[in-house]
């Protein structure tokens, strides 16, 4: 029984060999619906329990404002309906979920790269969405990019971190009820570059070398 156990406890030479992933190819494509997508984001947007998806592009159809913020449903089993639209200016670069008016709907804030802003959405019944409040960041030549959100100050509201990148620094919106955001305060992110060269090794490293071969004369008669 002991070298049973110890059998079923101790991993095969099959089993501790990794196994390389396989990804089959993909299931659906919405390309006709988005000509510059950016990023993706997962929420249940219609509150049915299932994984839904939302995608931003920098110009979603050419020449109109359809399709630059794409809701595509999903039926739990790995299937999309076609999508639906949020019709924005275009230039979305990034997108984030989260909860910033206090129902249960999910809601959405976009960067809007072009002007400087973030546009911030609440969601709906029946996966739409109402448009809210326009975050202005504060740099001269402010383009907004990456969005974090979470708690940063304390109480039960969203707040959201905005990358600004071309103010080289982060600008941070505090939320309040109703979807409201008051700000921005902002952190400079500045590159340091170390002028000094680092410090040369005192070790040293001998390396030995074989004796020489004595040359060998020969003798004429």
């Amino acid at each position: 029984m002991a070298v049973l156990a110890a059998a079923l406890l101790l991993p095969s030479a099959a089993s501790a060999t990794p196994m390389p992933a396989v990804f089959g190819p993909p299931l659906q494509k919405y390309v006709q619906d988005m000509s510059q997508p950016t990023q993706t984001v997962v929420g249940d947007f219609d509150q049915d329990n299932k994984r839904d998806i939302a995608a931003v592009s920098r110009n979603g159809q050419i020449n109109n404002q359809s399709f630059d913020i794409a809701l595509i449903k999903g039926d739990g089993f790995g299937n999309f309906i076609a999508p639906t639209s949020v019709g924005t200016p275009d230039g979305l670069v990034r997108i984030a979920v989260g909860e910033f008016n206090g129902d249960t709907d999910p809601d959405l804030a976009v960067s809007l790269n072009a002007s400087g802003q973030v546009l911030i959405f609440t969601g709906a019944a029946g996966m739409t969405f109402n448009a809210g409040p326009t975050l202005t960041l504060s740099g001269v030549g402010s383009t907004p990019f990456g969005i974090a959100v979470g708690q940063f100050n304390g109480d039960s509201d969203a707040d959201l971190a905005v990358a600004d990148n071309g103010g080289g620094q982060v600008e941070l919106f505090t939320g309040a009820a109703g979807a409201a955001f008051t700000g921005p305060a902002t952190v400079s992110v500045t590159r340091v570059r170390s002028t000094s060269r680092p410090a040369t090794s005192t070790a040293t490293r001998t390396r030995t070398w074989p004796s020489p071969i004595s040359a060998t004369t020969r003798s004429r008669s």
